[in-house]
C-alpha cells in the first residue's frame, strides 16, 4: 500500500512537471505536400545538396532505426560534402534552462553507404549571418549507424535570446543522415498559487475544429494560441470558448490566464 502511494505521488509529480512546460519549437518534418519540401521557416541554403523532408513512401525504411513519420535528410557528396540546415526564430525566456532535444542518425541502406558522420550544431542570435567559422556547442561524428540517437543540450546560456539552431553536416564522401523532432522547451514559472487546485483547467474537444471549451474553477482572465514555432497566432475568447476555426491544421498550445495564475495545455487543431 505504501508502496502504491509513492508510485502515485511520483507519477503526481511527474505529471506537474510536464505541465510546467512550455513548447518553444516542435517539430517533425511532417509536410502535407509530401514533396521533399521543408517546414514553414526552415531553410538549406546549399543549392547542390540541401536538406530536405522525406517523402512517406521511405518512411517504412526509416521506422526499424526508431524515427517516426517524415524526417529531414541530407545527403552529402563527394563533390559537394557539406549541408547546412537552419531553423525558424526561437525566442528564448529571460530566467530559467531552456532545452533542446533532437533526434538524428546515419542511413546506411544495408552497408551501401558509410556508417559514420560528422556534424556539428550551432546556436547563433537569430540576426547573424553564418560564415561556418563560428564555435559550435556540438561537434562529433556518430559511430553507431542506423539507428535514432536522442540528444538534449541546455540552452540555459542563451536565455533570454532570440536566436537560430544550425544543423551542418560535413564529410568527405556521400552519405545520408536523418534528423527529426526538434523540440525547445522552456520551464513555465508556477507560483504557489498556480500549483493548487484553484488553478485546474480542463479543455475540451481535444482535437478541435470550431472551438475549445475550456473548464476552469477559476475566473478566466485572458488567452494565447501559440503555434509550434513559439509564435503567437491570436486568441478570441467568448465566455468560456476560444476560436480556432482560422488556424491551420497542427499542434497547438493554449494558455489560459485565470485570477489563480496560468496554465499552458497543448491541442490538436483538426481540419
Amino acid at each position: 500500500m505504501i508502496r502504491q502511494i509513492l508510485l502515485l505521488s511520483a507519477f503526481s509529480v511527474a505529471f506537474l512537471h510536464v505541465k510546467a512546460q512550455t513548447v518553444l519549437l516542435n517539430e517533425t518534418f511532417t509536410v502535407a505536400a509530401d514533396d521533399n519540401s521543408l517546414p514553414p521557416g526552415w531553410t538549406s541554403p546549399d543549392m547542390d545538396d540541401p536538406w530536405y523532408s522525406s517523402i512517406t513512401a521511405v518512411n517504412s525504411l526509416l521506422s526499424p532505426m526508431g524515427f517516426t513519420g517524415q524526417v529531414a535528410l541530407s545527403n552529402t557528396s563527394s563533390t559537394n560534402p557539406e549541408d547546412l540546415l537552419i531553423s525558424p526564430q526561437v525566442n528564448l525566456p529571460l530566467g530559467g534552462a531552456s532545452t533542446l532535444t533532437y533526434k538524428f542518425g546515419v542511413i546506411t541502406l544495408g552497408g551501401q553507404y558509410p556508417g559514420n558522420a560528422h556534424y556539428a550544431l550551432y546556436i547563433l542570435p537569430a540576426a547573424t549571418t553564418f560564415t561556418g567559422s563560428e564555435t559550435p556547442v556540438l561537434e562529433e561524428v556518430i559511430t553507431v549507424p542506423d539507428q535514432a540517437i536522442t540528444k538534449t543540450i541546455s540552452l540555459a546560456s542563451f536565455s533570454g535570446q532570440n536566436v537560430k539552431l544550425y544543423f551542418r553536416h560535413s564529410n568527405t564522401s556521400e552519405m545520408y543522415m536523418a534528423l527529426d523532432d526538434v523540440n525547445v522547451t522552456a520551464p513555465t514559472v508556477l507560483g504557489t498559487s498556480e500549483t493548487g487546485d484553484k488553478t485546474q483547467v480542463g479543455i475540451y474537444p481535444n482535437p478541435a475544429a470550431d472551438f475549445i471549451t475550456i473548464k476552469s474553477k477559476s475566473e478566466i482572465i485572458s488567452t494565447e494560441i501559440y503555434d509550434a514555432t513559439g509564435r503567437k497566432v491570436g486568441s478570441q475568447l467568448k465566455s468560456d470558448k476560444v476560436d480556432v476555426k482560422n488556424l491551420l491544421p497542427g499542434n497547438y498550445i493554449l494558455n489560459v490566464n485565470t485570477k489563480e495564475g496560468k496554465t499552458s495545455s497543448k491541442f490538436i487543431k483538426k481540419d
